[in-house]
């Protein structure tokens, strides 16, 4: 108890009260001898009492355990009353440090009547194995059971809204089970600096919010399970950096899940997402190894680095709530090898996908006015690309990416440069849904593979250099409604066996087929304007040339 310097009220008040004629000026020279006496009487009424060996103290009919003089039994109990001088009071609270250094007992009981636990109420218990902490308890204090090296088994029933798990720091090996049962309003907090504690087995109930570091760095977990949906909140850094604990199933009500909330789990292989999550942090799940993760139609935002790094992803689901996807969300996770867009993700960072070296399959469904391929990069095998748009996407940024065959359905341009020196391009499928009406300058240059083009009769422009050095291609198809072949659009095109130009071309750019010297067939459907063969050179194995005129060709 700590009483503090008497003010000048206090002292004239006491001392009229117990000394009467003294004048005021006498009593304040002696009011620290005064302050004494008030002190050592306070002192006196606020003296422990004792039941046997049990110390408390009393405050409004209530006692407070303080201590205990006796050395047992190995199966404490707490008391939910003590006596002293005929009077039975209520035990409802445990006093600070009241029972710290006991080593000889190994389990601890209290009884219901229990409502407060003081800070280190059983600080170095090191003989402690087993905790039963009743529901009654509504007031946890910090480091209850602080140096408790022992405990294998903890149960928590406590009914308070905050339970600090600050209360079992240093903990031994040997901690084998928490059980943590709310009041279904409770937060978990931990305000200790050292989180590692050693549970290997976690069940939860009644709890709302993981707080921020609850179980950090718990080098021992194995699992957690919750047994209701009582859980709206997992904080920042809730499991953060616990190596061993494999899976999680992640409660129903589940909202929001925090910053690095399982950042560097490098165990975590399987996640069960809440059905009603809104909020994914930032490197929520960054350097896991999750194999695969179904995020829900519900997310509506995620944050940098969620799933970056999960080096053993191999794919995933994403759901249609999802508008962005930011900068590495997926980024450096070298295993990953498909994924479908949603049509309703519609800003997507260039470095979403950065570095997801394995990708082989990217289905595309973009409700977007440009689709940009840049936000893949380091590829090295990817071999299928599905792109669906609204009829009305644009498509670029797809230059020097290593995809073997694409195939698209719903774009209206290909833009330019859109696929130049894919030196891996094979096959590339326009879909004639009426879509696409031109192809880019440069669009296919140096797609050195590409084998076979059908433009279909929606295009009506074919830019300047669309097709230089597809050297393997051998099928050219230019569809029915070509108005304009650009300068060079097939020049170096060296395996390009026949030519038929539609009657729609009314414009051919210079040496748009030279250097074709592989060509021997050409069929040249002529109008109203001028053919002129000098778009024609190199050839030097030309076999057949049919030209067919309107009459005014």
């Amino acid at each position: 108890m700590t009483i503090g310097i008497c003010n000048k009220s206090i002292v004239t008040i006491f001392c009229c009260a117990a000394y009467g004629g003294y004048d005021i000026i006498t009593l304040m020279k002696n009011k620290v001898i005064l302050c004494v006496s008030l002190a050592l009487g306070l002192m006196l009424q606020a003296e422990a009492l004792t039941d046997g060996n049990w110390q408390f103290s009393v405050a409004d009919g209530e006692a407070t355990l303080t201590g205990y003089s006796g050395t047992g039994p190995e199966d404490f109990v707490l008391p939910s009353s003590v006596e002293s001088g005929g009077v039975s009071y209520p035990v409802t609270a445990v006093g600070s440090s009241a029972f710290s250094s006991k080593s000889w007992f190994k389990t601890l009981r209290m009884p219901d009547s229990v409502r407060r636990i003081g800070e280190r109420a059983f600080d170095s218990c090191n003989g402690l194995l087993d905790i039963l902490i009743p529901a009654s308890v509504t007031n946890l204090a910090d480091n209850v059971f602080h140096s408790c090296s022992g405990i294998t088994n903890a149960v928590i029933l406590a009914q308070a809204d905050v339970i600090d798990l600050g209360m079992f720091p240093e903990q031994s090996s040997n901690f084998q089970t928490l059980v943590i049962s709310g009041n279904g309003n409770t937060r978990l907090a931990h305000s200790y600096s050292n989180y590692a504690q050693r549970p290997r087995h976690i069940r939860i109930s009644g709890v709302r919010e993981l707080g921020e570091g609850c179980f950090r760095n718990y080098p021992n977990l194995e699992d957690v399970t919750f047994d209701d949906d009582s859980l709206r909140i997992i904080g920042n850094e809730a499991f953060y950096d616990n190596k061993t604990f494999a899976s999680i199933e992640i409660p129903s009500g589940v909202t929001n899940i925090g910053n690095s909330a399982f950042y560097g789990c490098t165990n975590l292989r399987a996640v069960t997402l809440s059905t009603n999550l809104l909020s994914i942090g930032n490197s929520a799940f960054r350097n896991t190894k999750l194999s695969t993760v179904d995020i829900p139609d519900s997310v509506k935002n995620m944050g940098e680095w969620a799933f970056g790094g999960c080096n053993a992803m191999t794919n995933a689901v994403i759901g249609s709530g999802l508008e962005t996807l930011p900068n590495y969300a997926f980024g450096y996770s070298y295993a990953f090898q498909s994924i479908e867009i949603p049509s309703t993700l519609t800003n997507i960072s260039n470095s979403a996908f950065s570095d997801c070296k394995a990708l082989r399959e990217v289905v595309w469904n973009t409700d977007a006015e440009t689709l940009n391929g840049d936000i893949f990069g380091g590829q090295t095998n990817w071999v299928s690309l599905v792109i669906v748009g609204n009829g009305n996407t644009k498509v670029r940024g797809f230059s020097s990416k290593t995809v073997q065959n694409v195939s698209i359905s719903g774009v209206s341009a290909l833009l330019d440069n859109a696929f130049s020196g894919c030196s891996q391009l094979k096959t590339f499928e326009i879909a004639d849904d009426g879509s696409l009406g031109s192809i880019g300058t440069s669009a296919f240059s140096n797609a050195r593979t590409l084998k076979s083009i059908a433009i279909p009769g929606s295009v009506t422009n074919i830019g300047d250099s669309a097709f230089w050095v597809c050297e393997a291609m051998t099928n050219a198809t230019i569809g029915a409604g070509v108005e304009t072949i650009g300068p060079n659009a097939f020049d170096y095109c060296s395996a390009l066996a026949r030519v038929e130009i539609p009657s729609s071309v009314t414009n051919v750019g210079s040496s748009a087929f030279g250097n074709c010297n592989s060509i021997r067939e050409v069929v040249w459907h002529g109008n109203d304007g001028t053919i002129d063969g000098g778009v024609f050179g190199g050839q030097t194995n030309w076999v057949s040339l049919v030209i067919v005129g309107n009459g005014n060709t």
